[in-house]
């Protein structure tokens, strides 16, 4: 009977599916990421309680950091092929075909990195209760709010600082209220700012992305630390 679900069973299969995710990254943006370690990920979690569980939210939060990359960086190629200095400058969307493709294919790629990124935080929560407090995981997996049951079970965290808390509940808070809401329930923002032809650093959402970018980072890093000192259960 042939497997219904696609699974990584062993460290060679591990190994080779990041060696072709790295190519399938290359081939886009032409570089690879060193976040988030599957390999190591994979031996250190080994007859460890949840380990099976926290593998695969591992690699679900690797592929979806990567897909968010490559939106990512296609949105500034697209932004240099078709409106950086000389290019296509001045005017409305309005004028040509060519203008409003080049803006379209932005607000592609940013209608993308909303979810995404949102997405990606309930990941990163979900997986630092994994590793420090499994037996709420599945609790915080069902809440309707995994923002504010990520808060009510951080209190019995010790390796959480509350002003860690609250610096992570501030982030996606601000990033809800101003990209997340809009977009997913109301009559969205995004186009308000897509179809303009303002030079780039007079886009104000561009600018919001990068620093929202700027506090995911530190937190992939952290997890990446968090396994490799994970200690390796021999026996």
């Amino acid at each position: 009977m042939v497997n219904d679900h696609f699974t990584l069973n062993n460290s060679e299969e591990v190994r080779l599916f990041c060696e072709r995710l790295d190519s399938y990254q290359k081939s886009k943006i032409g570089s690879s990421s060193s976040y988030i370690d599957l390999n190591i990920a994979f031996d250190k979690l080994q007859g460890h309680d949840h380990g099976g569980k926290l593998f695969a939210a591992l690699l679900d939060l690797k592929l979806n950091f990567v897909m968010l990359l490559i939106d990512t960086a296609n949105s500034g190629g697209t932004w240099n092929q078709y409106f950086s200095p000389g290019k296509l400058e001045g005017g409305t969307v309005l004028d040509n075909q060519q203008k409003f493709n080049g803006k379209a294919e932005m607000h592609y790629y940013h209608g993308n990195f909303i979810p995404r990124y949102r997405a990606i935080w309930d990941k990163i929560m979900g997986i630092l209760i994994l590793i420090f407090k499994p037996d709420s995981y599945e609790k915080y997996r069902r809440a309707p709010s995994r923002k504010k049951e990520f808060v009510k079970i951080s209190n019995g965290i010790p390796q959480f600082p509350i002003e860690f808390v609250k610096k992570i509940t501030k982030v996606l808070s601000d990033f809800d209220d101003s990209f997340r809401s809009p977009e997913v329930h109301g009559t969205g923002k995004l186009r308000k700012w897509s179809f303009t032809m303002y030079a780039l650093h007079e886009t104000p959402m561009l600018n919001e992305f990068g620093n929202y970018w700027n506090w995911l980072l530190p937190m992939l890093s952290a997890i990446d630390k968090i396994i490799k000192e994970i200690e390796v259960k021999v026996g």
